[in-house]
């Protein structure tokens, strides 16, 4: 049998996956990321100066920029679908699946240092001992 345009679909399919998947990493970092710091300022009170670091919008967008990258569980999880699926929805969504991981690790994963410099986050050596970064 001829694969070839199940290449095609799984590619097809990875595009209209991509969107959903930094809408749904999104969608779980900033609302997450503005919980954890709500929580923060209720326990202030208790906790030592030191503890206090607050997630800044930059944080929270390193965090759904690093994020999306990754992966692995997801092609675990392609992989693990049982005999219940289809096997060519299967084919198709694994090649749209190892697509995606391999589109967003070139581009998310190439761009980590230029967004970080951009907004100016401290990295590497510029970390000062002892030194806060919020």
């Amino acid at each position: 049998r001829n694969h070839s345009g199940d290449t095609e679909n799984g590619f097809v399919m990875s595009l209209w996956l991509m969107p959903i998947v930094l809408v749904g990493r999104a969608a779980a970092v900033f609302p997450l990321g503005i919980l954890t710091n709500l929580l923060k300022c209720w326990v202030e009170r208790h906790v030592p100066a030191e503890g206090r670091h607050m997630l800044s919008w930059k944080h929270m967008f390193m965090m759904w920029h690093g994020g999306v990258g990754r992966g692995g569980v997801s092609l675990w999880m392609v992989f693990e679908f049982g005999d219940w699926m289809e096997p060519e929805l299967k084919r198709r969504l694994t090649k749209a699946t190892c697509i995606l991981i391999l589109v967003f690790l070139v581009l998310f994963g190439g761009t980590t240092t230029c967004c970080m410099r951009l907004l100016k986050l401290p990295m590497g050596e510029q970390v000062k001992e002892n030194a806060t970064l919020y």
